[in-house]
């Protein structure tokens, strides 16, 4: 439940490395494109390694999915609610 509502924020290389991604995912660059072109500009995974094509799809799916649960409306209900009046003294 609380999934829903949790957001992780992402560092500035991390926003910066998926606009890239992004961009050209958008012009029709398949992961290994991708991967090959950003490797070749010196860029690296989060952790330091070589983007592989499998991180580059990680990220896409990792984002589509962020997308989809901060569009998603939660459901809220509420099962009771009681009032209590205590006695002033």
């Amino acid at each position: 439940m609380t999934s829903q509502f949790t957001v992780h924020p992402k560092t500035h290389y991390q926003e910066h490395l998926l606009f890239l991604i992004l961009d050209l995912e958008r012009k029709g660059w398949n992961t290994g494109e991708i991967s090959r072109f950003l490797t070749d500009k010196g860029y690296l995974s989060v952790r330091g390694k070589p983007l592989l094509s499998k991180h580059i799809w990680s990220m896409l799916k990792t984002n589509k999915r962020r997308i989809e649960r901060l569009e998603e409306e939660p459901e809220i209900t509420i099962k009771s609610i009681e009032i209590k009046r205590t006695k002033l003294t």
